[in-house]
């Protein structure tokens, strides 16, 4: 028996000892095989123009191990504008590692839903993958040069990550969130990424392998672009979107300026809290609650030994001001919302929980009677 058992494992061992040296275990498929890492999408007159920024191995003698290539596919669809990137580069682009789709301005001037659509249906592409929009053409902003990374799309996914997201100053979305949007008739809203030059001075200029000199971006997604019934409806400002953030997520830590007598100062908003009551008469009370913390971060002005000592604690005067000058920006919020029909706050869905029978169909929001509580605290 036991050399019955010995010969069984001779057997297998070169049965496996023929596949190990055999096999190229995928290496020929690898190579032609293009890992998609973010996609642009554009509008081409009545088609699309997609650029698929493509991760290209490289020698191992070489000095990154890895580098970036951007290629482009026209058509129709977006997926006949993909296939058309195999055609001309013989490389089947595989998006199982997309982490970001960036639509240019000429993607939402129009349905919206149409550029994502493909992206919904492949089960390949992951659902947490981020959607963004951008300044001018996709395809230029994904061959942009950037020194926080090797890669544009790298450089965004850090902007729009969940710990920018819970300083306030972004509001990130997926595609699965984006869709929920889009579906519950709430409408959706999607950050606008900006590439700012490099002050000179600062390396803003890379030299390339031509020995041309590049010119390097950092981005910025502190505005948010509003959508509803696919189309874009508005934009959100810096301070507006960093108001909402502190509202929809849960910031550990968000500077919210204040100037208080001249003085400019800024404090650290922690554990928000918000909340909508709701009541129906004549015309739906909509009453919209945030209380917070707020600690002491910074000022223009001097002071004492004292009061550098107290550092957390907030003044009365200027916690008040502090609420005030939030209460202006939800007060402004709420202004957007009524004019795009965008429901970034969920409105429409709390009034059916209560009110089933509630038409909320478009221009519901004007007929809303809104009203805005802040409360400021020190920690």
């Amino acid at each position: 028996m036991a050399k019955l058992k010995q010969l069984y494992f001779w057997l297998l061992f070169a049965f496996c000892a023929v596949f190990f040296f055999t096999n190229d275990f995928g290496i020929v498929e690898i190579q032609k095989t293009a890992i998609v890492l973010g996609v642009g999408i554009d509008r081409n007159g009545e088609g699309f123009s997609i650029t698929a920024q493509l991760a290209v191995p490289q020698k191992s003698e070489q000095k990154n191990s890895t580098d970036s290539v951007e290629v482009s596919g026209v058509g129709q669809t977006v997926g006949e504008a993909l296939t058309a990137i195999n055609s001309t580069t013989g490389w089947h682009p595989t998006l199982s590692f997309c982490n970001l789709v960036v639509l240019g301005e000429s993607a939402v001037e129009g349905e919206i839903y149409a550029g994502l659509e493909y992206f919904f249906r492949n089960e390949n592409v992951p659902d947490y993958a981020l959607v963004a929009t951008c300044e001018g053409s996709a395809k230029e902003f994904l061959s942009s040069k950037t020194p926080t990374a090797d890669m544009s799309t790298f450089a965004v996914e850090k902007i729009l990550s969940s710990e920018a997201k819970r300083s306030g100053v972004v509001l990130p979305l997926s595609l699965r969130e984006f869709s929920i949007d889009y579906f519950t008739e709430r409408g959706g809203y999607l950050p606008i990424i900006v590439k700012k030059e490099q002050e000179k001075g600062q390396g803003s200029k890379q030299t390339n392998e031509q020995g041309a000199q590049e010119t390097e971006y950092l981005f910025d997604a502190t505005k948010t672009a509003l959508f509803s019934r696919g189309q874009k409806k508005g934009e959100l400002s810096p301070m507006q979107t960093l108001t909402l953030g502190i509202m929809k997520n849960n910031v550990r830590i968000a500077a919210f300026p204040v100037t208080q007598n001249g003085i400019g100062y800024t404090l650290g908003v922690r554990r928000a809290k918000t909340s909508f009551s709701v009541e129906q008469g004549k015309r739906i009370k909509v009453k919209i609650s945030l209380s917070a913390s707020a600690i002491m971060l910074d000022s223009d002005a001097s002071h004492t030994v004292d009061d550098i000592s107290k550092t957390e604690l907030v003044e009365a005067p200027v916690l008040t001001e502090a609420e005030r000058a939030i209460t202006e920006q939800i007060s402004a919020l709420i202004d957007e919302t009524r004019r795009t029909d965008c429901d970034f706050f969920g409105i429409k869905n709390l009034v059916h929980k209560k009110f089933p029978r509630t038409d909320t169909g478009e221009g519901f929001l004007n007929e809303i009677d809104f009203s805005v509580s802040v409360k400021l605290k020190n920690p």
